[in-house]
């Protein structure tokens, strides 16, 4: 909601730069990008030169040069993205990505269950696709019980 309202004016999930994607048993996991360790797998499969998607220099963060992005045409970037975080805007049809507000994230003043931490996480990469990190959180948070003859 702050994400859409921030960017577009609206509230409307569909404009949102962060998606929240459902898993039984009543897992919320949000995606986002997380501005993977370069190369930038979208960064490099962007057909455009230079790419219509790109790392702003003075922030660190994803742009998108909307006038250049071939959106759903394309859609290099998103294929190419390990977490899953790039959409089109259904309208006007360029990638959607999360560029932390240029360091001021207006999700972090809607909810109190959000914070930014800003630096480098050596050797980690974030960006997993949703499915495995419901996959990996369903590991730990519950357990399952083995058969006889599993080991």
């Amino acid at each position: 909601m702050a994400c859409s309202i921030s960017k577009e004016g609206v509230i409307n999930p569909e404009v949102s730069r962060i998606r929240v994607y459902s898993f039984p048993p009543e897992i919320e996991i949000p995606v986002f990008c997380h501005v993977c360790d370069d190369p930038k797998p979208c960064v490099a499969a962007c057909p455009q030169k230079p790419p219509a998607i790109f790392v702003d220099e003075k922030t660190g963060v994803l742009k998108v040069d909307e006038e250049r992005c071939l959106g759903f045409e394309c859609a290099k970037c998103a294929k190419a993205c390990p977490a899953k975080a790039i959409r089109f805007h259904p309208q006007k049809n360029y990638a959607l990505v999360c560029d932390l507000c240029n360091l001021n994230p207006a999700c972090i003043g809607f909810c109190s269950a959000l914070s930014f931490a800003s630096g480098t996480h050596p050797g980690q990469c974030f960006a997993k696709p949703p499915e495995l990190i419901a996959d990996q959180l369903k590991k730990s948070m519950y357990f399952t019980v083995k058969t006889s003859g599993e080991t």
